[in-house]
């Protein structure tokens, strides 16, 4: 079976997807490794991240799955295209233990992760690019256990299980007052 393992930075996607190829045998493809060593970027930004050509990225992504048996794909990209994978697993992570695993990050580019958590980004284009999509949280979950969770998912234990509900509405709601607290202050 061919599927993906997506989810915002610091969610543990790399960690998951090598553990679980490695236990279950499955290749592995990560999207970071395709950038680089085939130089599918334009460029860096401000944080020093590389912004990904992300048509050229899909392209060579789907010759290798021609290529493959039993493969995961494994990065934050992947939610953004289209690949011919059966299934795909986004991991999600609370907030306030994302910020935690994201504080070498800078403060912009840790907000900015914490908020795409927050409003189902990954999760939301992965329906919009896939037909059939999990989710699993790891906070919280050692790498073991995570993977635990998406062997179920992908032997199709399980599976309705982790169909998409994670839901940090709560979370937004706190941000969003703490914003308006700070915005009342300045004015």
């Amino acid at each position: 079976m061919k599927f993906g393992i997506t989810g915002v930075p610091g969610t543990g996607k790399s960690a998951v997807g090598k553990a679980f190829s490695k236990k279950n045998k499955y290749g592995l493809i990560a999207l970071n490794d395709v950038v680089e060593k085939k130089g599918l970027y334009s460029g860096v930004d401000e944080f020093g991240t590389k912004i990904v050509r992300l048509k050229e990225l899909e392209r060579a992504v789907d010759d290798m799955l021609k290529k493959k048996g039993d493969v995961v794909v494994e990065g934050h990209h992947h939610c953004e295209m289209k690949l011919d994978l059966k299934k795909v697993v986004v991991l999600r992570t609370n907030p306030d233990v994302l910020r935690k695993r994201l504080r070498k990050f800078p403060k912009e580019k840790r907000s900015a992760n914490v908020m795409s958590e927050m409003l189902d980004y990954c999760t939301i284009l992965s329906e919009k690019n896939y037909k059939s999509v999990y989710e699993v949280d790891t906070s919280g979950k050692s790498v073991g256990e995570s993977v635990g969770d998406v062997e179920k998912i992908v032997k199709g234990k399980e599976a309705k299980k982790f169909l998409p509900r994670i839901d940090w509405s709560k979370e937004l709601f706190k941000e969003t007052i703490k914003f308006r607290e700070i915005l009342g202050r300045e004015a």
